[in-house]
């Protein structure tokens, strides 16, 4: 196996299982909805994705770690301006889906609060279409190790994860000994 120092990107590793974007609706009668995804999901990973990923009471902007068996479920929550005007906007929420025992969560969730940051400021100008695209780019970017370029903005993965020295992941346990 090969060791990798802090600031080195993992090559040829899935570190994002799945990046889903979610939906409440901003009119009354609403229920929240996965409205894309890059890989697809079940009914019953659905329901339990939207619990965590918009969980009741959660505000525009928060960001949320929940765990989830062996994985850990990363989202930012963000509204969405509605077409038209006096509607209300509807809350969002960019969903990331990782392996517990692979990613070093703490410095991943660095990297997902860079990309998110370099990217805030558009999201709510942003129709569905395009943030579907966006996700898909995101999740490329990072399991790639490219740069993530979505309409004038960028954002450099391996530059930023080699200046922070980034270590996203988790070393894996060493085999002493012989065995038999």
């Amino acid at each position: 196996m090969i060791e990798k120092k802090d600031g080195e990107y993992p090559l040829a590793v899935n570190v994002i299982e799945n990046i889903s974007l979610c939906r409440l609706g901003g009119f009354v009668g609403s229920n929240p909805e996965v409205i894309g995804s890059v890989l697809p999901i079940s009914n019953t990973e659905e329901q339990i994705l939207l619990g965590k990923a918009l969980p009741h009471g959660v505000e525009p902007g928060k960001y949320i770690l929940e765990k989830l068996n062996n994985k850990h479920i990363l989202s930012y929550v963000f509204s969405m301006k509605a077409k038209e005007a006096g509607v209300r906007g509807d809350l969002a929420s960019i969903a990331i889906i990782l392996p517990d025992k692979k990613v070093n969560i703490e410095d991943f969730q660095v990297l997902f609060r860079l990309v998110i940051e370099s990217f805030k400021a558009e999201l709510d100008k942003i129709d569905v279409t395009k943030l579907k695209h966006m996700i898909e780019r995101i999740y490329n970017g990072i399991n790639k190790g490219e740069k993530i370029s979505i309409e004038n903005i960028s954002f450099d993965v391996p530059s930023i994860v080699k200046s922070r020295k980034l270590r996203l992941v988790s070393e894996v346990e060493k085999i002493a000994g012989r065995i038999f």
